[in-house]
Formats: C-alpha cells, structure tokens, sequence
C-alpha cells in the first residue's frame, strides 16, 4: 500500500491510498483497520485498488500514473446509512 497526498481545485488536501492483492477489500474495512493505528488526520479519504502498480524505467512505482479518486468519481469508502428518523430523511432531502 503507499499513501499520496493529493489537492482539488479549491487548495484543500487529501490522502489517497493505492492497495494491490488478490481481491479487493471494501474501503470501510481498510479504514477501519487502518483507523486501529493512526491518528485520524493520517487516515486516508480514499482506498484504490489497482491490479499492479506502474513502475518507472527504474523499478520505483510510477506516482504520476496512479489515477485520481476525485477525477474518477470514486466515493470516499464510507458505507451506506438510510436515513431512519425523521430528522434524517429531512436532511436528505435537503441535501
């Protein structure tokens, strides 16, 4: 796994992690099991599994071909809640 800190459009940082291995894992379980051993600010928003990483002419993984999670429209790995009070689903459909 490596983390890269990433910026949008409005200066604001995040931290992206890219995984390889057999299968991929929901982005809540990584969270959660990386949220055992960091503090929160060094947990990464977003989890990208990728098949193999690109590696540059000298074996190093190539930083610059690692998608964007943003560009992507990738979600931030948190899980689904259905709003159940009625509070909830009014904030829904605020939002």
């Amino acid at each position: 796994m490596i983390v890269v800190k990433r910026e949008d459009g409005s200066s604001d940082q995040y931290l992206v992690a890219y995984y390889t291995g057999v299968k991929e894992i929901s982005s809540g379980e990584l969270r959660a099991r990386v949220s055992r051993s960091l503090p929160g600010f060094m947990v990464p928003s977003y989890y990208v599994w990728q098949r193999s990483f690109a590696l540059t002419p000298n074996g190093k993984i190539d930083r610059q071909s690692l998608p964007d999670p943003v560009l992507e429209g990738l979600t931030t790995g948190g899980e689904y809640v259905a709003a159940v009070t009625p509070t909830e689903k009014q904030l829904v459909e605020i939002w």
